[in-house]
């Protein structure tokens, strides 16, 4: 089903806003994507999110393709040059909180038209933030928790201005030309996004991986059952999103991992299984920490691990994908800290309604708990959860030859 490289869109840039590791890498499914383009990837994280262009260490990308930008100038340059070869199809997935990305999105709706670039994106992988919301109905209990978790005036002041960066980003409307929706809602929510744009039925990245990863594994391996996954949040160890918009961290060190480790000690116990850690990719992790009681951490692995998992410990990870296409059982944990912070609460209580899992404040005496409950599956939820916020059609391709087929 290759396309010969002389189609129409020779070459495919993609502009990320954060480091493109070895994990992103694979699940924007860029090497399947090399089969059909001449793919250059720009790593401009140290322009536009500083915060996470320090976790390159261990997740480095290490590809002849990936050109690491450090200043504006050379950026522009590079972009009007690979522009004006004609036939450019780009991966557009920025975030809009320079003012640099202002003069970005100038450079590509003034060049569009006149040298053929085809623009696209993805959505999907996770509940919409609105349909969360929905939960604090109260306008004024918003306000009053919202001023709750903000730590300083100078956090009150970057929020601002990053509102105000986005607001002059979308002055240049950029017409895209396709929009890959993973799962229904977000296929209805874009539908009105412009005559000109196509939306494509495609997949969430996480499922497409999934799918992609069924199709090699044709006799698929033997289900060892004795694991459980918990899905790394990064936080708080690590600042994750925290580094980037600079706010104070829901949840400490000091409370979450003594809790953590005690809830893992009763699920191994109750469960009788061993606890593994798949590790967030904006981590930096040792292999065995004390902080997760020396429990195994692994990168890259999150899909094999999961679908070799006697079921998955959560709290508002997209990893859930994983679980919910292999059909296995998720139990979200929070604790003190983070039931007082109205979005993430309402956030986890929103994927454990929609899929009828279960939720455990890791704070409360837990002993008495029947661990078996962890271990039922909705079976009904887990495939309406699939339609509508993972993928439009689990028979279709992956997300590369979906793209390539466009083109």
């Amino acid at each position: 089903m290759h396309k010969n490289l002389s189609s129409k869109c020779k070459n495919l840039l993609v502009l990320y806003p954060y480091p493109m590791g070895n994990f992103i890498y694979q699940l924007y499914e860029i090497d399947k994507l090399s089969d059909y383009y001449n793919v250059i990837i720009y790593d401009i994280s140290n322009l536009v999110s500083p915060g996470f262009s320090k976790f390159k260490g261990a997740h480095k990308l290490n590809n002849e393709n990936l050109i690491e930008l450090n200043g504006w100038f050379n950026t522009y340059r590079g972009l009007i040059k690979i522009i004006k070869e004609n036939n450019l199809l780009i991966l557009y997935e920025l975030r809009n909180e320079k003012l640099g990305e202002f003069i970005l999105r100038l450079i590509i709706k003034k060049y569009k038209k006149k040298y053929n670039i085809k623009l696209f994106s993805y959505v999907g992988g996770a509940i919409p933030e609105d349909e969360y919301k929905k939960l604090t109905n109260n306008i004024l209990n918003k306000i009053i928790n919202y001023i709750k978790i903000v730590s300083s005036i100078e956090e009150i002041i970057l929020i601002i201005r990053r509102n105000i960066i986005k607001a002059i980003c979308r002055i240049v409307k950029l017409d895209f030309d396709f929009i890959l929706c993973g799962g229904d809602v977000w296929k209805k929510r874009y539908h009105a996004f412009g005559k000109k744009t196509q939306i494509v039925d495609a997949h969430s990245h996480d499922f497409s991986k999934y799918l992609s990863s069924i199709q090699k594994n044709i006799n698929n391996e033997i289900e060892c059952l004795n694991n459980a996954i918990f899905l790394d949040s990064g936080s708080p160890m690590f600042l994750g999103d925290y580094a980037h918009t600079k706010t104070k961290p829901l949840f400490t060190k000091e409370k979450w991992y003594p809790a953590l480790c005690k809830f893992f000690e009763i699920c191994e116990e109750k469960l009788n299984v061993k606890i593994q850690i798949a590790g967030h990719y904006k981590t930096e992790h040792d292999s065995h920490p004390n902080y997760f009681n020396g429990n195994e951490v692994l990168y890259g692995k999150t899909n094999k691990l999961i679908k070799n998992s006697k079921f998955v410990i959560a709290l508002t990870s997209t990893a859930i994908s994983y679980a919910v296409a292999h059909r296995k059982p998720i139990v979200f944990i929070y604790n003190n800290e983070l039931k007082k912070e109205f979005r993430t609460i309402n956030l986890i209580k929103s994927m454990a309604n929609s899929i009828g899992s279960l939720m455990i404040n890791i704070d409360d005496e837990l002993d008495g708990y029947d661990y078996l409950k962890i271990l039922n599956v909705n079976m009904k939820l887990y495939q309406q959860y699939e339609n509508l916020y993972l993928t439009c059609n689990r028979n279709a391709d992956i997300n590369a030859d979906i793209i390539n087929n466009l083109i």
